[in-house]
């Protein structure tokens, strides 16, 4: 393109209207500076133009010649947050106390989102989503505690909300520890959804999950053998070990391991939902 330019004309057309622009041309050897100016100025808020989606802002350059010359480009107009992403424990190191933290971002107009992790209100770490919104990032714990969350940030730089905690203990001289990748509740329906816990150990170990109701009757009976290292997923659909049906309330989850010098147990309350 050479710099005897001479008519300008803008149009912003992605959202269905159509603006024009003031340009102004500055050239200087074989460099040529364009700058141009919606006009009116583009602002949602008062031309009621679509907020929170894509622009395309599309440019005519005519030389002195008559030669017509177009190019365009995309922007994003987005003021919303984005929603807090769905994630799992994908995997934990007992011993180095590491976690893997994975899930999917909600759709929003700023994609692909950042993810960032927090542990206990601290933040730490951030990652970027694929473009299915996609991640998976891995984090230190501390001893103790570990209140995990995420949120989101758009390109546009808008911070949503922090998601719903997972917690997960963790207790490097300890044996067990576990994780809920699911409500404490199970709530009967169209879709069951029961309850899943995720344990470790830091040790090979018998694992016994027993479940009482508030009486100490002993409502379900589980064992197993299982090696260190790996992360192993147990679920409950609400059902006693005859395979009927329990009542609605309130129920005690108990979880043990025993290694061949050490032992050690963690119990929860979950609960049955119709």
């Amino acid at each position: 393109m050479d710099e005897d330019l001479s008519i300008v004309t803008v149009l912003k057309v992605k959202d269905g209207s159509a603006q024009g622009g003031a340009a102004s041309v500055v050239a200087s050897g074989r460099s040529v500076q364009l700058r141009f100016d919606l006009d009116p100025i583009f602002d949602p808020e008062i031309d009621g133009h679509t907020r929170d989606g894509e622009y395309e802002v599309r440019v005519q350059i005519w030389d002195v010649g008559g030669t017509s010359h177009e190019f365009s480009f995309f922007f994003v107009y987005d003021t919303i947050a984005p929603s807090p992403p769905d994630f799992e424990i994908k995997s934990y190191d007992c011993a180095g106390g590491m976690v893997t933290i994975g899930g999917t971002t909600q759709a929003d107009a700023s994609e692909p989102q950042n993810v960032e992790v927090f542990i206990n209100d601290q933040s730490k770490g951030v990652t970027t989503a694929d473009e299915a919104g996609d991640f998976e990032i891995e984090v230190a714990l501390v001893s103790g505690n570990n209140a995990i969350q995420v949120r989101a940030i758009d390109r546009a730089g808008n911070e949503g909300e922090k998601s719903t905690s997972v917690n997960l203990e963790h207790q490097p001289e300890h044996l067990l520890a576990i994780v809920f990748r699911s409500s404490k509740v199970m709530k009967r329906g169209s879709g069951i959804v029961p309850v899943k816990v995720v344990y470790y150990l830091s040790r090979a170990a018998t694992v016994k999950i027993r479940i009482y109701n508030l009486v100490g009757d002993l409502v379900f009976d589980w064992e197993e053998q299982v090696l260190p290292g790996e992360e192993e997923e147990w679920s409950w659909p609400g059902k006693n070990m005859y395979g009927e049906t329990v009542n609605n309330g309130v129920y005690i989850l108990r979880i043990s391991a025993q290694a061949s010098s050490e032992s050690d147990t963690v119990t929860k309350l979950v609960g049955v939902l119709s």
